[in-house]
């Protein structure tokens, strides 16, 4: 009897005590936020992207390439991860290297690689050929430009290509806001339910399923609660944001950005090898978070505009200030550097423009989410980059 008595107020009160919780808890952040040191923030993320932040290997493995990245998180310690390409190019093949993040290589579950633009360019380029040309994909998911620009050098050395194609700028901005300016705004932590379960001190072979729920957890409340919580807070004016430190942090993430891609460029221009870059494109019509009157403003004004480029010009300018959505999406500043990079042996594919010229729906016609794309749209990239390289390249 005692028992079932003491269930009883457990039951009646817990839901008192999280709700009481949840209550401190946004009360504290709210105050936190309030006084939240922007030039530190700056200070820090300037730290992050100065700093060498992986150690990459690469070693042969029959027809296979074994890429071995140690990385690390500001003082953290250094996390493994390992990819595996298949390789095996014949001497006399023209040789094509594609290098980028998730948008590059993610896929649906049960689909295959087949459906992905490096492999439908290869198929396309083969089709009035008298040789044999190989596309690899050396695409990896979470990898802004300071990773592959390791990356390139490192598979470059070990087998030069004829060619090589650059599609990235999304991760730039995501890496850097998710580690130094995202976490300071959370009302919870970064990994919560894995915290939570304590996953985080568990061995990944005992982990198992568990890990993979406490992942799912973590990317929901970044997507969804915490974004949202946010503008809620604005709109009632119980936190305000203000847009200028932000400003310096993209235009400080850009400079690091653009010092990136002039090494791979100086790097290319020593292997006497041309580059292909093309500039990144999302999904327009995923809703924005950052400060609430003006990404909430110009987002609404896109969907409600009925002429094309004003649409276009409003969600663009809804994405440039967002700073919450869960993956954020590459800024106006960083495709404007990448259109001025056409020279010798460097060649741009200005894939945002052609498609706006040709009045492309950047929504989820195309997109599965914020950037990774549906199969329609890697044909239609394929096609595009299968027509620059035969117009520019010579084989």
């Amino acid at each position: 009897m005692r028992f079932k008595n003491l269930l009883v107020r457990v039951i009646t009160f817990l839901p008192l005590v999280l709700l009481a919780y949840g209550l401190a808890n946004v009360t504290y952040n709210i105050y936190k936020i309030r006084r939240i040191d922007y030039d530190g923030i700056y200070s820090e993320l300037n730290d992050y992207l100065e700093s060498d932040r992986g150690e990459l290997s690469l070693k042969p493995d029959n027809d296979k390439i074994q890429i071995e990245y140690n990385y690390r998180i500001q003082d953290g310690p250094y996390k493994p991860r390992r990819i595996e390409v298949d390789f095996a190019p014949s001497p006399d093949d023209y040789v094509i290297y594609v290098y980028g993040s998730s948008p590059v290589v993610s896929r649906l579950l049960f689909s295959s690689e087949k459906s992905l633009f490096p492999f439908l360019l290869q198929s396309r380029l083969n089709l009035d050929k008298k040789g044999t040309i190989d596309v690899y994909n050396f695409g990896v998911e979470s990898f802004d430009s300071f990773d592959l620009e390791k990356l390139i050098k490192a598979t470059v050395k070990f087998r030069k290509p004829d060619l090589m194609i650059y599609y990235e700028g999304h991760m730039d901005y995501e890496a850097a806001y998710l580690t130094g300016i995202k976490r300071e705004f959370y009302f919870l932590r970064g990994n919560f339910f894995r915290y939570l379960f304590g996953v985080a001190s568990f061995k990944k072979e005992k982990a198992g399923s568990l890990e993979k729920i406490a992942e799912i957890g973590d990317w929901i409340i970044r997507s969804t609660v915490e974004p949202n919580l946010l503008n809620f807070l604005q709109k009632f004016g119980l936190v305000s944001i203000p847009p200028d430190p932000f400003t310096g942090y993209n235009r400080l993430i850009e400079r690091y950005y653009e010092r990136n891609i002039k090494e791979i460029i100086g790097f290319c221009g020593q292997q006497d090898l041309p580059v292909i870059f093309v500039t990144p494109i999302a999904n327009l019509k995923v809703k924005p978070f950052g400060v609430y009157g003006i990404t909430q403003k110009y987002y609404l004004l896109g969907l409600k505009e009925r002429d094309y480029r004003k649409t276009i010009t409003y969600l663009n300018k809804a994405r440039d200030s967002e700073i919450f959505t869960c993956d954020l999406r590459a800024k106006s500043g960083l495709n404007d550097f990448l259109r001025g990079l056409d020279s010798e042996d460097v060649y741009v594919l200005d894939l945002e423009t052609r498609l706006m010229d040709e009045k492309f729906g950047f929504d989820y016609e195309y997109f599965y989410d914020i950037g990774h794309m549906k199969p329609g749209l890697h044909r239609i990239i394929a096609a595009y980059l299968s027509d620059f390289i035969e117009e520019h390249i010579e084989f």
